[in-house]
């Protein structure tokens, strides 16, 4: 059975922050630079590839995969034990900044995520 703490607001929030974080300095970073012809259509490939996803629902159910496996191998709880203790060493939670917070773990989630 699974915890309510897994869903909190907090975690929610969390997660929300994350994608979306991920989501503005990824676009950032393609918006800086000009991108050689390559990246263009890997850049246009990707794009279709997402809509084809959102289209047929694939993505969403893709998304559930994904977050099931992640807390069934226990990532999702080192990674919220990871928040708790940042958030600890920072002095509280009116202390720190989602931002702040998210640069935090965001590496420590990427490097921490399973191969299998």
């Amino acid at each position: 059975m699974r915890n309510s703490a897994q869903n909190s607001p907090f975690t929610l929030m969390l997660t929300f922050h994350y994608f979306i974080f991920v989501s503005v300095h990824v676009s950032q970073s393609y918006a800086q630079q000009a991108l050689p012809d390559w990246r263009k259509k890997d850049e246009a490939a990707r794009e279709e590839l997402m809509r084809r996803l959102e289209e047929t629902g694939e993505k969403e159910h893709l998304k559930q995969v994904l977050r099931a496996k992640l807390i069934e191998c226990g990532w999702r709880d080192e990674m919220k034990d990871r928040a708790k203790e940042s958030i600890r060493s920072r002095g509280g939670i009116t202390k720190v900044t989602v931002d702040e917070l998210v640069a935090d773990l965001l590496p420590r989630g990427r490097a921490s995520v399973p191969d299998s």
